[in-house]
């Protein structure tokens, strides 16, 4: 270690270029001379000779620019030791190593980021897709529904002209008949079949939709209680009496507005769907009625019901269940696994269905190898509930001679009102169309007009009523029907009619009707 040095430019450029000297200073220059040679050998002359040579050809200016390249003390760039390259290496290594680390942290969170967004869209695209098979099968349904409501109302009203003879025959016969008689069992016999056909027929314009009845407040638990005390259930009970029963009812329940026939029918429904699950083993039947208000958004249209207030009706029993792959298609008609003989035309879940569309309702089903469990949900209203009481099922012949006029296109149907209203009592006339009807009221009286609303061809019941008005206004009416009571029947009822009786009608049917309609 030296604090100072003396000597030549030559020698302190050596020193400063081979030891990195960074902090020499030039303190003073001296008037020393000194001059650089080099040495040959003596005994070579003519080497010398050559050397004074070439170095005499040399300009000062070339000796100038020779003595500035190799001797030099200007400043230097610094040049570093080697323990300081070996630092600046270890610092360069560790910040590269923190690059790459830094660096694959980046992209393992823009890798996550992006998964995440990949596995969101993917989760959307999935919901999307459950959404719009939801939805498809919910138009492939809607329009089934709706061809298989084209098909009923085409044929519905023909078909319960057919049924009329059917229902009505047999039952003027038993009238007529003491029941121990050989052939009361038998006409019974034909007459329940005519029932069913026409329960069947009522499925398939329940079905059509619009056929509902106009809707009224009811009580959903009386609903429920009305039907256990039906004869139709006790046949079940009777059927199945190792499947218990469980009421489980909740008080105060707020009413519906709904039809009380058609909630009746889903009720009835999906008890006899219950009790057909058990397969004649033991097990349990549970309707229950809930007071239930739904409140946030769904995820998916399909999802439950709309936010909103409801009563809810849950039928549920303990049987085999539904398979998954059947769960989608339980609500479609004629769509059952089960014996037909047995358990029905298979329309008795699409009624369900259908009738709680109707009532802008949801229903939800839940099955699995414990049993299935329906859902039920009808809006609530704030308007008192109650149920129509049946008529008196008693009914004698209480005409007086009145005299009645039938409007019927179908003879058969004609001549069977006939035939019942004279055993009544009454003093009926028939025509077949509605200009016939209005040109004997011209020159006629009757104290009754009852009047079919489908009539081809002519004019129908509506315009056929419209007609007699002009002739004899406050004509008495009683609209009859083998559709349902649509638009046109209650814009006839509006203008008069007194009352509205669908085809088949039985003769207690039928006599309620006159009766109250002459009272």
């Amino acid at each position: 270690k030296v604090d100072a040095m003396v000597l030549n430019l030559a020698s302190a450029s050596y020193y400063i270029r081979k030891d990195g000297i960074t902090n020499l200073t030039i303190y003073k220059d001296t008037d020393f001379m000194y001059d650089l040679s080099f040495a040959t050998r003596s005994d070579w002359p003519l080497l010398n000779t050559i050397l004074d040579k070439a170095v005499a050809s040399i300009t000062p200016e070339e000796h100038n620019r020779i003595t500035s390249s190799w001797i030099t003390l200007k400043k230097e760039s610094w040049y570093p030791t080697p323990q300081v390259l070996i630092a600046m290496g270890i610092v360069l290594l560790v910040l590269l190593l923190i690059g790459i680390l830094a660096w694959n942290i980046s992209l393992k969170r823009q890798v996550s980021e992006r998964t995440a967004e990949l596995k969101n869209e993917l989760a959307e695209r999935i919901r999307a897709e459950k959404e719009k098979e939801a939805l498809q099968r919910a138009i492939h349904r809607s329009r089934k529904m709706e061809a298989l409501g084209l098909l009923a109302g085409g044929v519905a009203h023909d078909l319960n002209n057919i049924l009329s003879g059917i229902v009505g025959y047999p039952d003027l016969m038993l009238s007529r008949l003491d029941p121990d008689d050989p052939m009361y069992r038998q006409l019974e016999a034909i007459k329940r079949s005519g029932l069913q056909a026409v329960a069947v027929v009522a499925d398939l314009l329940t079905i059509a939709r619009g056929s509902a009845s106009e809707k009224k407040p009811l009580d959903l638990n009386e609903l429920v209680r009305d039907y256990l005390a039906s004869p139709e259930y006790n046949q079940l009970a009777d059927q199945y009496p190792r499947v218990e029963l469980v009421l489980d009812l909740s008080p105060d329940l707020p009413a519906v507005n709904g039809s009380p026939v058609h909630i009746r029918k889903s009720i009835m429904n999906l008890v006899i769907n219950g009790y057909e699950a058990m397969k004649d083993k033991p097990g349990q039947v549970k309707i229950c009625t809930r007071h239930q208000v739904v409140s946030g958004s769904r995820t998916g249209k399909h999802d439950g019901p709309e936010p909103g207030e409801y009563v809810v009706l849950i039928v549920a029993d303990t049987g085999i269940g539904i398979a998954a792959e059947d769960l989608d298609r339980v609500f479609e008609p004629f769509y059952s696994k089960k014996h037909l003989a047995r358990s029905g035309s298979g329309l008795g879940l699409a009624v369900v269905w259908n009738t709680v569309q109707d009532h802008d309702g949801h229903i939800l089903v839940h099955s699995d190898d414990s049993g299935t469990r329906f859902e039920l949900y009808f809006r609530a209203t704030d308007e008192q509930g109650a149920v129509e009481e049946d008529d008196d099922p008693e009914v004698q012949s209480q005409g007086r001679g009145e005299r009645i006029l039938v409007v019927d296109d179908e003879q058969s149907v004609r001549e069977l009102a006939r035939t019942i209203l004279s055993h009544l009592g009454y003093r009926p006339e028939v025509v077949a169309s509605g200009e016939e009807a209005v040109n004997y009221l011209k020159y006629h009286e009757v104290d009754l007009v009852i009047l079919d609303m489908i009539m081809e061809p002519g004019m129908d019941g509506l315009e056929t009523y419209r007609r007699i008005l002009e002739v004899v206004p406050g004509q008495k009416a009683i609209i009859a029907s083998g559709y349902a009571e649509d638009a046109r029947v209650r814009k006839a009822l509006e203008l008069g009619a007194g009352r509205f009786i669908r085809k088949p009608y039985t003769i207690r049917q039928l006599a309620q009707a006159v009766q109250a309609e002459l009272a």
